[in-house]
């Protein structure tokens, strides 16, 4: 069964990135919010759904999205998180959420964002 409404949110510096991400797992039957900015993002922790998954470049917390972790803690600090990041920077440390995968971002690597979101969304820790 595909994604069954559940919400997730993509958290990513580069638009061209976050909105294919965004497009593919839609594609899969999940709910999908890609915000572009740091008010966006909170206000969609601060919404009345929960979210079930962050997927994040952790670059952005050192750009646009860079004061986001301490409120990110107070709305969900066991928010799965899936690290989606260039070989350098993949096993960097994301200061909230509870990390359950990373993955490099390279040619094919929505074919496995996408295997790996499902996984999570099946069984969630």
């Amino acid at each position: 069964m595909k994604g069954c409404m559940k919400k997730i949110i993509v958290v990513e510096r580069n638009p061209h990135i976050r909105s294919l991400v965004q497009r593919e797992l839609i594609s899969e039957g999940y709910t999908v919010f890609a915000p572009a900015c740091e008010k966006e993002l909170l206000d969609l922790f601060s919404g009345k759904e929960p979210v079930d998954l962050m997927i994040i470049d952790p670059e952005v917390l050192d750009n646009n999205f860079g004061h986001i972790a301490e409120k990110l803690l107070e709305y969900r600090p066991d928010l799965p998180v899936i690290v989606h990041a260039l070989a350098v920077d993949k096993d960097g440390v994301i200061p909230f959420g509870s990390v359950l995968e990373r993955i490099e971002k390279n040619w094919d690597s929505i074919s496995e964002l996408k295997k790996v979101t499902a996984c999570i969304m099946r069984h969630p820790e």
